[in-house]
Formats: structure tokens, C-alpha cells, sequence
């Protein structure tokens, strides 16, 4: 079964929830728009959420996309290898092949692990 729910219904959940937080704008000095640093633990929140968006989303081509930019914002010094190597990997996948490597490898990424 599959339940599609539109952005502002996902938010609204999230609000009532209270997992769902307004972005603050990071700059790249890694300060927030209030000056400052963002701590380890909230970085790595704001990654989860995104990891989370590009799994819900249901565009297959955005959803290779979106993986790609969040590698390269995580790793802001891959070499074309490492994305090519990132394309080769899930550019043949199904949409729910995606969602297992995004489980399986994309929630390490800014660990250390499985790079």
C-alpha cells in the first residue's frame, strides 16, 4: 500500500509532531542565520531530513538528483570519480532500490563510513 501525501500535508504532520522545524539558513562558514555554529548534533538532524525528503520523493530523476547534490554537499571535494562511480550506482536502480542504498549507505555518508 502507498500513501501519497502533498508538502504542506507533511508539514502540517511534522508541525503537530514536532519533528519538523523551519530551516534556518546555513552559510558556508557553517554558522547559522542567528551567527551561531550549528552543533554536530543539529547537522547531522538537518542531514537525516534531507536524506528523508529525497527518500518520499517520488520523481524518480529529482530523487537520483537530489542524492547526488547531498553527496557532493556532504563531500564538497569529490573528485568526478567518486560521482561517477555515485551515478553508475544508482542511475540502473528502481525507485525503491534507491531508497535501500539511501538506507543502506547515504545515512553514513557524513560518518566515515561506507564512503
Amino acid at each position: 500500500m502507498k500513501i501519497t501525501l502533498s508538502k504542506s500535508q507533511w508539514e502540517l504532520i511534522g508541525n503537530k509532531a514536532g519533528w519538523m522545524k523551519k530551516a534556518q539558513i546555513i552559510s558556508g562558514d557553517g554558522f547559522a542565520d542567528g551567527g551561531e555554529r550549528y552543533t554536530d548534533e543539529e547537522l547531522d538532524l538537518m542531514e537525516k531530513d534531507e536524506i528523508q525528503k529525497i527518500k518520499l520523493e517520488i520523481d524518480r530523476p529529482k530523487k537520483i538528483k537530489d542524492l547526488c547534490d547531498l553527496y557532493v554537499k556532504i563531500h564538497p571535494n569529490a573528485s568526478g570519480y567518486e560521482m561517477n562511480t555515485l551515478w553508475n550506482d544508482i542511475g540502473q536502480m528502481s525507485t525503491e532500490q534507491i531508497n535501500e542504498y539511501i538506507d543502506k549507505y547515504a545515512a553514513n555518508w557524513g560518518k566515515g563510513e561506507n564512503n
